[in-house]
Parts: structure tokens; sequence; C-alpha cells
């Protein structure tokens, strides 16, 4: 997961951060209710590497 790149999209989280185990539509919902913190480009929700590894650490409050 780290790279040299600053931003993750939401499916790249969801299979390193998560290992797959949550849904694409849980993922939306952790983001809408902020437990994950995320910035949206167009239609692209983007998580910065550094709240990837946040939630790697800590997990999902």
């Amino acid at each position: 997961m780290m790279n040299s790149r600053n931003f993750l999209d939401l499916e790249e989280v969801r299979m390193e951060v998560f290992s797959g185990k949550i849904s694409r539509a849980y993922c939306y919902v952790l983001v809408k209710q902020g437990k994950i913190k995320a910035i949206r480009v167009g239609r692209k929700i983007l998580i910065p590497v550094n709240e990837a590894a946040r939630l790697l650490a800590e997990g999902v409050n």
C-alpha cells in the first residue's frame, strides 16, 4: 500500500485495508458518516494515504 501516490481510491482502500471483508456500499456509508476522511474529485472518491494508514492502525470508530 505504501507507494509514491498521495491518494487511494475507495476500492483500493476496501481491498487493502479491509481485505475485501466489507462491501463497496458500506465503504460509501463510512465516508458519508465521516468515519473515513475522503475528498471527492468529480465522481471519484479519494482517500489520503495517511488516512488509510490510520484505518490500518486504529480501525473504523
